[in-house]
């Protein structure tokens, strides 16, 4: 059952942990796995997804279009964001969504800028919400701890002082493991409105 907004509003960190994660994305120190949840196609899109989502705080903004792909069926996402110096980044990925009974996860591939590292997938999970969507960052942490482990296959990739983990255990296993922990990987919640135009 799907938890209420209010119950969870403490996480939520919009414009902060948002901009702080792309950050991270950009740098490249997050988690990335050479299985999706699902394959491409093997679920139907969900629909709830598509739209143009946006966020505005402490003189940064952005807007993320989520649409579909005519070429190859797929989830096409842009997102455009303006820093407060005025500087505009793009960004964007393809992907395709995830459901298990009422968590939905989103599997997304770099296309620009082009990741050369690793063509795997970075998995979040969401939630559409009404005129919003929510979606979960992965806490890479527990992710690194479960390839130290020896959980799940994979090794660890140093980047300074920062590190993340390339995850290459297989699909079966890799979805059994995150349904199995997804209230701790998934800790920090962003919201970001609809685009609702006049």
């Amino acid at each position: 059952m799907m938890v209420l907004i209010s119950e969870r509003i403490k996480n939520v960190k919009l414009a902060c942990s948002l901009g702080f994660f792309l950050l991270f994305l950009s740098t490249g120190c997050v988690s990335h796995f050479s299985q999706p949840m699902t394959n491409p196609g093997e679920q139907q899109l969900d629909a709830g997804i598509l739209g143009t989502w946006y966020w505005h705080k402490q003189g940064e903004s952005g807007y993320i279009h989520i649409g579909r792909d005519i070429t190859t069926e797929l989830l096409k996402i842009a997102m455009v964001e303006l820093n407060a110096n005025d500087e505009i980044k793009i960004s964007q990925w393809s992907g395709h969504t995830s459901m298990f009974e009422d968590t939905r996860y989103l599997n997304l591939q770099w296309v620009y800028p082009e990741d050369k590292r690793h063509k795997g997938y970075l998995i979040f999970k969401y939630e559409c919400l009404k005129d919003s969507f929510g979606f979960y960052f992965m806490k890479d942490s527990v992710i690194e701890d479960a390839v130290k482990e020896g959980v799940l296959r994979g090794e660890l990739i140093k980047k300074g002082s920062s590190s993340s983990a390339w995850v290459t255990q297989d699909q079966k296993k890799l979805v059994h493991y995150i349904r199995q922990h997804h209230r701790e990987l998934y800790t920090d919640f962003s919201l970001l409105p609809k685009l609702k135009l006049p």
